[in-house]
């Protein structure tokens, strides 16, 4: 990076400057790779809502884990993927490149030269046509760098979550019995929304990875937001003065895609890396974070949700932690029935999480606060129908990024 580019990457998915407030998952994840197949975290799925920084971490335990001697293979489950798009066919290219960068050429080997008495030519030992089965060519794979000296294979899959139940049933195949039942080094890590908790996880082809161990992602803290936006300004002795720079933390509530949006804006509105951060330029990058947030994250996610969904959201933002199921049918004005249809739609859709014993929570904060947002839109349009609205029929289209009508 020269010395005028930007560090911060509000791109999704691009590798942040400061990895901030992450030590204790990347540390278990290094001791798990240490430990090998016994550890509980030596296959884990790492779940948090979008923005969060999922794959910015998954891509941090990549490169801690070739530092410590694996090879990673790594790939991305697809939404509706065509055939042979999937992560499987990807998990089997990279394989046959470590396997061909061990022991090349990939069509065979010279293993002697016959002398003229002889008959002369050359001696030839063909490698086999490539084996059928993901398993034994995943195995081949894990032998082959053991035998080299490396550690062992770190499978990664991001967007866990649209893994279709076929492939899921491939994979967790490969790891039951070759990390569980034959404990060779075949380590995996998986990232994906929290939904699947309630979704995937509950299908039969998903079995293994129900027993896998299941990390949280959560926004980070403000000590450690202000840690992410500072150590980049400082490495170019840019000051940040200290209220500024806890206005900015703060508005970013932890969120690891607005901590990488606020500090891009601050860096081109003061001019770094030769100038200094001043209330304004903070002012001003804290609007700029929160278009980028809401057009980029919770515009999305909003605009997939029906009207009805959006009214039982609505519904929620009176409570300052979890919400009650019984407090949101009596808000809506509807039994327990219509609130259990839609609790099920906002778990699958991953914008709430099941918070136990009756409760639900935001599984992001900004689809909070743009339900706060139209809080008073819901409520005005409840008061004029004197009572709960007329419930209006969901559109399929609007659950696959179509546009809800207005609430009014």
């Amino acid at each position: 990076m020269d010395s005028g580019e930007n560090p911060f990457t509000p791109g999704f998915g691009q590798a942040p400057p400061v990895l901030a407030g992450r030590d204790d998952l990347l540390g278990l994840a290094a001791t798990a790779l240490a430990s090998g197949p016994r550890h509980v975290a030596f296959t884990s799925l790492l779940l948090g809502p979008r923005g969060v920084g999922k794959t910015a971490l998954l891509a941090a335990i990549e490169e801690e884990a070739r530092s410590a001697g694996w090879h990673v293979v790594k790939a991305a489950a697809l939404f509706n993927p065509r055939e042979g798009t999937g992560p499987v066919p990807h998990f089997e290219e990279q394989c046959w490149d470590i396997l061909d960068g061990i022991d090349p050429p990939r069509r065979g080997r010279l293993t002697g030269i016959a002398l003229p008495v002889a008959g002369g030519g050359a001696q030839w030992e063909h490698r086999p046509e490539r084996e059928p089965s993901f398993q034994k060519l995943v195995q081949n794979t894990v032998d082959a760098v053991v035998r080299e000296g490396s550690a062992g294979v770190l499978l990664t899959l991001d967007e866990f979550h649209n893994l279709s139940e076929s492939e899921a049933s491939e994979i967790a195949t490969v790891l039951q019995h070759l990390t569980k039942l034959d404990q060779r080094p075949l380590a995996f890590f998986g990232v994906g929304l929290p939904h699947l908790e309630y979704t995937l996880l509950t299908h039969p082809g998903f079995t293994f990875f129900q027993r896998c161990n299941r990390l949280r992602i959560d926004n980070i803290s403000l000590h450690d937001a202000m840690h992410a936006i500072e150590v980049p300004f400082a490495a170019h002795d840019t000051p940040v003065p200290l209220p500024e720079l806890k206005r900015a933390a703060g508005a970013t509530r932890g969120y690891g895609y607005a901590i990488q949006s606020i500090g891009y804006h601050l860096w081109d509105l003061c001019g770094s890396p030769t100038g200094a951060v001043t209330s304004a330029h903070v002012g001003e990058a804290v609007t700029r974070m929160e278009e980028d947030v809401a057009r980029n994250v919770t515009m999305p996610i909003w605009a997939r949700l029906s009207d009805n969904d959006k009214r039982f959201l609505c519904a929620m933002t009176p409570d300052t932690g979890p919400s009650r199921l019984r407090d949101i049918a009596q808000r809506l004005g509807r039994d327990g029935v219509h609130v259990s249809k839609y609790r099920r739609r906002l778990l699958d859709e991953g914008v709430v999480l099941d918070a136990g014993r009756g409760y639900l929570s935001f599984a992001n904060g900004e689809v909070r606060y743009r339900a706060i947002a139209e809080h008073d839109l819901y409520q005005t349009h409840r008061d004029a129908a004197g009572g709960a609205p007329e419930e209006v029929p969901d559109e399929p289209h609007l659950r696959n990024g179509g546009t809800a009508p207005p609430l009014g």
